[in-house]
């Protein structure tokens, strides 16, 4: 498998149709989410909104760089007072 960025898309893709059973529209928003990176625009409407809303989440993580653990899923340690 193809681990880099240029081939990701391909690889999460051919993950998810083996695992799910996903359609064309599923398949497609896997793949293009990260447009324009891919460099294949997105052929369904629901497609953009994922796109949208990607880029939308991705630079309000970029505008508060102290949330991005947050956003990752990391959990802070909690500081015991001495």
């Amino acid at each position: 498998e193809d681990c880099s960025f240029k081939g990701h898309p391909t690889t999460a893709v051919n993950n998810a149709k083996r695992v799910f059973n996903i359609n064309d529209m599923q398949a497609d928003i896997i793949y293009n989410h990260m447009f324009p990176a891919t460099l294949r625009i997105p052929k369904y409407k629901e497609t953009w909104v994922v796109t949208l809303i990607d880029k939308k989440c991705s630079l309000k993580v970029l505008k508060h760089p102290k949330s991005l653990p947050k956003y990752l899923g990391f959990k802070r340690k909690k500081v015991k007072n001495a």
